[in-house]
């Protein structure tokens, strides 16, 4: 990536400079690409779950797309995973006959 070759060939303190500027730009480009990541995971995430929430009244599988985008937005924000986490323990509930429909 961004390297400093020092023209002497041994250490001097523009090479202890060039080696204190590689970590800073590394550091640097590192965080942009987490940035980056975080803004692609929420704009995805959120489209999902909007497209699964649309398909409650359109047609299509929304049961299987709503937790798809929360769990695409659990990768990035803890309040998402923590939705999913109760989103998955009432469907297990529903599933096993743990909740009834007259206590909701």
């Amino acid at each position: 990536m961004w390297r400093y070759q020092s023209s002497r060939g041994g250490t001097d303190c523009a090479a202890g400079i060039g080696a204190y500027a590689q970590r800073v730009m590394t550091k640097l480009f590192l965080n942009r690409i987490r940035r980056v990541r975080a803004v692609i995971v929420t704009i995805v995430g959120f489209s999902v779950t909007i497209i699964g929430i649309l398909m409650i009244v359109l047609p299509g599988p929304a049961f299987v797309v709503i937790p798809l985008g929360l769990g695409i937005l659990a990768t990035e924000f803890v309040w998402a995973r923590k939705l999913l986490i109760k989103v998955k323990s009432y469907v297990h509930a529903k599933r096993t006959g743990g909740i009834s429909d007259e206590a909701e």
